[in-house]
């Protein structure tokens, strides 16, 4: 960041700073299909999710939890007690399938 050093597509993957990398010939039919896959998925969570990361650049970790913290209120707001039940219980298998 400091260097302002162009990076590889690979490199980026590598940071976590890109989802996919396609190779140059195949870009625009994975990436339109990238996009539909994820326009299948939480398409709130991931605008949460997008926000917080926006809002991270110029937080205070204790207002960045703020955020955090009603954005998870939000986004619970939205849904039925089953549909948030099935988010939990989503989200602790995650956190037992990384351990």
């Amino acid at each position: 960041m400091c260097t302002n050093r162009p990076l590889s597509a690979d490199e980026a993957r590598a940071l976590g700073l890109v989802n996919q990398v396609f190779p140059k010939a195949e870009f625009i039919q994975r990436a339109r299909e990238f996009a539909e896959k994820l326009s299948r998925g939480p398409t709130a969570a991931l605008g949460y999710a997008k926000r917080l990361v926006t809002l991270s650049a110029q937080s205070s970790l204790e207002t960045q939890m703020e955020h955090k913290r009603r954005a998870i209120w939000d986004a619970g707001s939205h849904m039925s007690k089953a549909e948030w039940r099935a988010a939990c219980l989503r989200i602790q298998r995650k956190i037992g399938e990384a351990r």
